[in-house]
């Protein structure tokens, strides 16, 4: 069973994440871990607004859910905080995208 550390509270796999961060920038590993969680949210905006896109919301609603979705402030807050949240709403946001992408192309 996956627990996390009694002493940091941390799912195991983001302890992980964080400690190979830190053998490779030993001195900024907790920047370059805030940064590797706003690109990938990044990432997740622009896959978001093709599973809009996929599922039939045209422009300008697309645009106007990803931008409300943007600059939520827990999405935004998360971004920049060690907290396993932001790769979580990023995941789910990939996962919806091939769920959909293989429900419409199977």
């Amino acid at each position: 069973m996956l627990q996390g550390s009694p002493v940091n509270g941390r799912a195991p796999i983001y302890g992980m994440f964080l400690d190979f961060l830190e053998l490779l920038f030993p001195a900024q590993y907790l920047s370059v871990a805030a940064f590797i969680q706003a690109a990938v949210s990044t990432v997740s905006l622009f896959v978001l607004a093709k599973l809009l896109y996929r599922i039939g919301v045209s422009s300008p609603w697309c645009e106007l859910c990803v931008f409300f979705y943007s600059t939520t402030s827990a999405v935004l807050g998360w971004d920049a905080c060690i907290l396993t949240e932001s790769f979580s709403l990023s995941w789910v946001i990939f996962f919806f995208y091939c769920t959909v992408l293989y429900i419409q192309q199977h």
